[in-house]
C-alpha cells in the first residue's frame, strides 16, 4: 500500500488485527511509480522473510530496508 497512515487510524488498525493482515507500505508519498516498484523489488528478500511470520503486522518499505511499525 502507499499510505502508512493506516497505523494511526483506530478503525483501520482494528481491521488489520481482526483479519491478521500482513501489510507493507511506502512511507513517502512523493515517489514515482518506478521508485515505488524499485523499493519493493529491492527489499523482496526481506519482505518474503517477514511473510513467514503470521500476521497481523505492518512494515514500512524504505529504500534499502523494511521496518516494522507498531499496531498499538
Amino acid at each position: 500500500m502507499k499510505d502508512a497512515r493506516v497505523r494511526h487510524s483506530p478503525r483501520e488498525k482494528a481491521v488489520v488485527r481482526e483479519f491478521k493482515v500482513r501489510c507493507f507500505c511506502l512511507v513517502r508519498q512523493d515517489l514515482s511509480a518506478q521508485e515505488m516498484a524499485d523499493r519493493y523489488v529491492r527489499n523482496l528478500p526481506d519482505i518474503e522473510q517477514a511473510c513467514e511470520e503470521s500476521g497481523p503486522f505492518i512494515y514500512a518499505v524504505h529504500k534499502h530496508r523494511i521496518e516494522p511499525l507498531s499496531l498499538d
